[in-house]
């Protein structure tokens, strides 16, 4: 069963970067949805539920779709991964997430 990654089919940004991924997910790691076609409404952060039932919200969740998708960045992901990175991780991705439009 492969991961679920779930963004905001209303943002554009969101679009393509979901179409990336798609493009990129050789493997089939990911089956892509939007939290509209799942009746979720507008998520605040992309989400990951993964294969053995975690959900990943933000910055987990990209560094997640990251290891799986481009293996070589493990190693950057397992760092930023650590708990003491988990803020600085979460504001990069909401001060990105802010420049988008919706």
């Amino acid at each position: 069963m492969p991961h679920r990654l779930v963004w905001n089919g209303e943002c554009d940004f969101c679009r393509r970067a979901a179409g990336f991924v798609a493009r990129h997910d050789h493997a089939g790691a990911f089956d892509l949805r939007t939290s509209q076609e799942l009746g979720l409404g507008r998520l605040p952060a992309v989400r990951v539920e993964t294969a053995s039932g975690e959900t990943l919200d933000g910055g987990r969740a990209c560094l997640f779709v990251a290891g799986a998708v481009w293996p070589r960045t493990r190693p950057v992901v397992r760092l930023l991964a650590r708990p003491a990175l988990r803020v600085p991780v979460e504001a990069a991705y909401r001060a990105g997430a802010s420049l988008r439009r919706i």
